[in-house]
Order: structure tokens, then C-alpha cells, then sequence
């Protein structure tokens, strides 16, 4: 085609490239929505701050982090 063309086979390439490129730009893009996560009237639990240091520790127990690299 680029022989018939009279032209070569990168140029040809890159016409192709721009018009599918082209197209794709013109189509609406679909409409994000974002899932409803809501708890349905439960209460939402947060941990107790000053319970923040023993989960901390059960985490990094949890993962088998050696003790030198835990936080003080």
C-alpha cells in the first residue's frame, strides 16, 4: 500500500496511528461513579488512639518484621 501510495511505510504507519488516535479522542468517555460503601446505618468502629501502639505491634508481629526494624 505504501508503494501504491507513493509514500513510505512509517508515514503510512503514522497516518494510521492518528486516525485511530483520532477516533478514540471523539468518543464520550464513560461517567465514573463511585460504589456506595455505606455502612447502612452500623456504627463505624475506629480504634481507641491509645490503643494505636498495640496495634502497631500486633501489626509488625503480624508481617514477621524483625525487632530492630520496629518503630520506637
Amino acid at each position: 500500500m505504501a508503494h501504491s501510495r507513493q509514500t513510505t511505510l512509517r508515514a503510512l504507519i503514522e497516518e494510521g496511528l492518528r486516525r485511530i488516535l483520532s477516533e478514540a479522542s471523539n468518543q464520550p468517555k464513560p461517567v465514573f461513579k463511585l460504589k456506595d460503601a455505606r455502612v447502612h446505618g452500623q456504627e463505624v468502629l475506629l480504634p481507641n488512639p491509645r490503643d494505636w501502639q498495640q496495634l502497631e505491634e500486633d501489626h509488625v508481629i503480624s508481617r514477621n518484621i524483625p525487632a530492630f526494624a520496629r518503630l520506637p
